[in-house]
């Protein structure tokens, strides 16, 4: 009766770790990124740096607004969290999504992490990008050599003129070529 005991237990013991690790390898598919959750009002993407040897950049913010609403094409807010332009739900979800499909790499977060800045930011030598969602948050980091090439890319996300020429001012700003850009498209800009 002890040696089936043993089998029974050891039985037990195979089913409950065959299991497990299914159950393991299943919460691996199914998680997902932060920056491929729906994105919504509550959506927003912050580029920032801390190169503060050779400038600093105020953080540039893109938050999402219906369609209709007053905030597009005008002037962005400038505020502790940086300087914010509004962008439809679904130029925001194109732009969240070419982000997501880049080769950066994302560190995701269950934290909603808070888009005010102060000086020094805590980023590293280069440009950090936070996508913050109801669902958390995720960063990735662009080295400086990468930041024109990988910033260039996302202009095709951003129809909202205003949108578009505040990306383009910041590319600028870094030194990136941006051609066709006109800087004095918008006259009430803040230098």
């Amino acid at each position: 009766m002890n040696s089936k005991k043993a089998i029974f237990a050891l039985i037990l013991i195979v089913v409950a770790l065959t299991t497990t690790s299914r159950l393991g390898s299943y919460q691996e598919v199914d998680r997902k990124r932060v920056v491929d959750y729906p994105v919504n009002e509550k959506t927003a993407v912050r580029f920032c740096d801390t190169d503060e040897e050779e400038y600093f950049h105020v953080p540039l913010i893109f938050r999402a607004v219906k369609t209709g609403d007053g905030r597009l094409n005008t002037a962005p807010i400038i505020s502790r969290e940086g300087r914010t332009a509004f962008v439809t739900i679904e130029e925001l979800r194109q732009l969240v999504q070419s982000l997501a499909h880049s080769s950066l790499s994302w560190h995701d977060s269950n934290e909603v992490e808070s888009l005010k800045w102060k000086s020094p930011l805590d980023c590293f030598d280069g440009m950090d990008i936070l996508v913050v969602c109801l669902n958390g948050s995720a960063n990735s980091k662009i080295p400086p050599s990468k930041i024109c090439e990988t910033l260039q890319a996302l202009d095709p996300t951003l129809q909202t003129p205003r949108a578009l020429w505040e990306f383009q001012l910041f590319r600028h700003g870094y030194g990136c070529k941006v051609p066709g850009f006109n800087f004095q498209a918008y006259p009430d800009h803040s230098h």
